[in-house]
């Protein structure tokens, strides 16, 4: 019933409040890479809160980055894109969709590639950082297909 869960809590270390051992709590892992030394207002923070089996909502907080492109991608999935003093992404997604979540960390990547213009002066250090996280998760994902194709031929 948790396998999924399970295995993202060995991939990272536990959950994202590392007081919390028990797998069956709600509570959100934390899959970027944030330090103490970062401030929270110029990071861009990446959660995974599992749903239910292997459903799962993926949420970048603090200044996530994004633009039409990206919207369109996560609203094409169900998500929002919210706008505000901090704007924040969300979209529920499965442990399938790691070929979406490959090309949203190439979208936030490309945001700031040479000759670009962007409204956030910290993008030029967040959007990198936030795109290595989400394609270190897009690996984590797609290991773990399969893992379960494996198991299921062996059955």
């Amino acid at each position: 019933m948790y396998q999924f869960k399970k295995y993202l809590f060995d991939e990272y270390g536990g959950f994202g409040d590392k007081r919390v051992k028990d797998i069956t709590k709600d509570c959100p892992f934390k899959i970027d890479d944030q330090s103490k030394d970062d401030k929270p207002e110029h990071f861009c923070g990446i959660f995974i809160s599992v749903v239910e089996g292997t459903i799962f909502e993926l949420h970048l907080t603090n200044n996530a980055p994004f633009n039409s492109k990206l919207k369109k991608m996560i609203e094409s999935k169900g998500g929002e894109v919210c706008h505000g003093d901090y704007n924040s992404i969300r979209v529920k997604l499965n442990s399938k969709d790691h070929d979406f979540v490959l090309k949203l960390s190439d979208e936030i990547k490309g945001l700031v590639a040479p000759g670009k213009r962007y409204s956030n002066p910290n993008w030029k250090w967040s959007c990198p950082r936030t795109a290595n996280s989400l394609k270190h998760f897009s690996k984590v994902l797609k290991n773990y297909k399969g893992k379960e194709i494996t198991q299921r031929r062996f059955l």
